[in-house]
């Protein structure tokens, strides 16, 4: 599977060159950061992933290296640590080899292909809610055009989307969206990613067996639902229930349609001004799962069993 973004995205990172060389970011007054800057520069021009790493810490101790400029140093070594690991792969290396590297680097610096890469490696090991939490926030820096000028191909956003989507209601707990540099919701609770607008989003809202009494897990993600809703105004958007195939046909379109009601009550009990319309369609519409291959029969009807919203 990694081996798909990885051949998806070769001119992502190959064309990185132009950018790496940019001149940086200005430097605040003060002889300090101005001579770190001649080490960082050398560093890019090496490709030296590992050297600016260290700076990374030089310049975060470094009162007179402005917000800006450390920021540029962080999103500039993970985009140096791309390139190398993706001239690595080539080589017949594994991801793995890099994994440590790659969690610390993505932590600070915020580079969409790191992040993809981590959702790959932890969907493998079916670590579903690190996955789904890396598949977001490769989305999420896909958004933001400051990190990502030139975002990947629609076809890579929507694998990532499809992805998180997928590990979200697979994962035991329940995997917020992340919050945007500009406070708004990111991953899978933005509307659209650079040109790629969802038709629906599968919710992983969990109900208790034969029940329309929420999870745990189902309590946290109809009230983030909630959250999410009353931050875009009065909107009206349409709930649809699924279940999967155990039972008869009937009554699980009618179980559908009673839990897709639920969430629309709980929304209206929350003060939702928007109209909520909802439809249940039981087991008859299976959720299009991107490489169903990878999952056993059970987790396939987990999947099943979701509510999609429809704005």
């Amino acid at each position: 599977m990694i081996l798909v973004i990885l051949r998806r995205t070769v001119l992502a990172v190959v064309s990185l060159a132009a950018l790496l060389m940019s001149v940086s970011p200005a430097l605040a007054a003060g002889g300090g950061c101005e001579g770190l800057d001649r080490h960082v520069q050398a560093a890019i021009t090496a490709g030296d992933a590992r050297a600016l790493r260290g700076l990374v810490d030089r310049t975060a101790a470094t009162p007179d290296c402005t917000a800006d400029y450390r920021a540029w140093v962080g999103h500039t070594t993970a985009r140096v640590l791309a390139r190398e690991v993706q001239e690595g792969l080539r080589a017949g290396r594994s991801l793995t080899d890099y994994l440590d590297r790659v969690v610390d680097v993505a932590s600070f610096g915020q580079y969409w292909l790191l992040h993809a890469w981590l959702g790959d490696l932890y969907a493998d090991r079916q670590d579903f809610a690190r996955a789904a939490r890396d598949y977001q926030l490769a989305l999420t820096a896909i958004e933001d055009e400051r990190v990502t000028p030139t975002p990947p191909p629609t076809a890579v956003i929507e694998r990532l989307f499809r992805m998180a989507e997928q590990n979200r209601l697979l994962a035991a707990e329940y995997v917020p969206s992340p919050v945007t540099r500009a406070g708004t919701q990111g991953g899978l609770g933005a509307s659209s990613i650079r040109g790629f607008v969802p038709e629906a989003v599968a919710l992983p809202i969990e109900f208790e067996f034969g029940s329309t009494a929420f999870t745990t897990k189902g309590d946290q993600a109809v009230a983030e639902l909630a959250r999410l809703l009353g931050g875009q105004g009065c909107l009206t958007v349409t709930l649809v229930g699924h279940t999967d195939p155990v039972g008869g046909d009937e009554y699980n379109l009618g179980l559908s349609r009673r839990r897709a009601e639920a969430v629309r009550d709980f929304l209206k009990r929350g003060g939702y001004c928007g109209q909520v319309m909802t439809e249940g369609r039981g087991e008859r519409v299976p959720l299009r799962v991107t490489e169903a291959g990878r999952y056993s029969r059970e987790q396939l009807h987990q999947m099943m069993r979701r509510v999609e919203l429809r704005r």
